[in-house]
């Protein structure tokens, strides 16, 4: 190979550069070719997926929190809304208040902003990936989750800013961005009816439920001591991850100039 054709460094360029010589209308055609492989897309990295929501979320101003996959059983059954059968049990446990692997991502996160909220940092945008465990039957079940909390005002204390709480739509907002981000257009929404939440919705695509988010219910938020209202959003990742980019949304530009009233 000539020095100066540096685009030539392997098998396949030099092949390419003989069929460019000999002629490529002088290859013999088959007359049927398959090109499925044309049509077949990787799966999606899940860690490079993970980077590209966490390098998101930080840039709307959360902050990640790594938590404990081991809770307090006491949770689970002070709140009444989970069934502590199903808990994983930890055989030789640290202590009783590190007893059981976690089966929904709101106390340990809860944990956390307690900690943050008693040392006088009140407004707070938390979120977490980790797993959750359940075991029924003798059949163990771990899925993975991504967390968000909300909490405190929207912007910071400032003397020339009115101060305004975050609220649901606040919460919405941010779940619908991610959705966006993973080119979810048509998916079904409906308020959900999980007891850990006062209201909120689960949004679904085909049957897959994706994310439940809305105001935490103050029951939960008295067993893990936290006095102010936290917003939270659960994805469910596995069946986020099936979705990624697997169909991206154009939106034509508008024919005609803005008109603003």
């Amino acid at each position: 190979v000539p020095p100066y054709r540096v685009d030539v460094t392997r098998e396949a360029d030099v092949i390419e550069e003989i069929l460019r010589i000999y002629g490529y209308n002088n290859i013999p055609l088959e007359e049927n070719y398959g090109t499925d492989y044309l049509a077949a897309f990787p799966s999606p990295d899940n860690d490079k997926v993970q980077a590209k929501t966490i390098d998101f979320l930080a840039a709307q101003g959360f902050n990640e929190i790594i938590s404990n996959s081991l809770t307090n059983p006491d949770y689970l059954e002070k709140s009444g809304m989970w069934e502590p059968s199903l808990s994983v049990e930890v055989l030789n446990k640290l202590s009783e208040e590190l007893g059981v692997m976690r089966q929904t991502m709101i106390f340990t996160g809860l944990e956390s902003l307690r900690y943050n909220i008693n040392r006088k940092q009140s407004n707070l945008k938390f979120f977490e990936f980790g797993r959750t465990y359940t075991h029924k039957d003798g059949k163990y079940n771990e899925q993975e989750r991504l967390a968000l909390f909300l909490t405190g005002s929207q912007k910071e204390e400032s003397w020339n800013v009115d101060k305004k709480s975050i609220d649901f739509y606040d919460i919405s907002s941010t779940v619908h961005k991610i959705l966006d981000k993973f080119s979810v257009a048509e998916f079904d929404s409906v308020p959900t009816d999980h007891p850990a939440f006062e209201y909120g919705l689960d949004i679904s695509k085909d049957g897959q439920m994706l994310v439940s988010f809305g105001k935490i219910n103050q029951k939960v938020l008295k067993v893990v001591d936290v006095s102010q209202d936290v917003f939270y959003a659960e994805f469910h990742w596995a069946g986020m991850l099936k979705l990624y980019g697997q169909k991206i949304i154009y939106k034509p530009v508008p024919k005609f100039p803005e008109v603003r009233r």
